[in-house]
């Protein structure tokens, strides 16, 4: 997860940046599109150099509940690694379970 230290980096867009394979990240999935509160995700344990196969980070559990969060998808940030096409956002992400206070 990458969280800028300045507001000049949250207006930067990553485009250009290139992010190796052999560098550590940490993982998340996103759950739900939202542009009017912020894209649901959810973050794994899993951190390290981007594994051959998205199980290894699924298996790995969350590190806490979704939450909200905003630019990490249009300038960037974040990218998008895997493709779950089978993907149910209830089943793989219990979405009628999560809870926000």
């Amino acid at each position: 997860m990458f969280l800028p230290n300045d507001i000049k980096d949250n207006i930067k867009n990553y485009s250009k940046t290139n992010f190796t394979s052999e560098e550590n990240y940490a993982f998340g999935r996103l759950i739900e599109i939202d542009k009017s509160g912020g894209d649901l995700i959810e973050i794994f344990n899993y951190t390290g150099n981007i594994p051959n196969d998205k199980d290894d980070i699924i298996k790995s559990g969350l590190m806490f509940d979704p939450l909200h969060i905003s630019m990490a998808f249009t300038k960037k940030r974040w990218r998008f690694i895997f493709e779950e096409l089978n993907y149910d956002r209830e089943r793989d992400s219990n979405y009628s379970k999560i809870i926000f206070y």
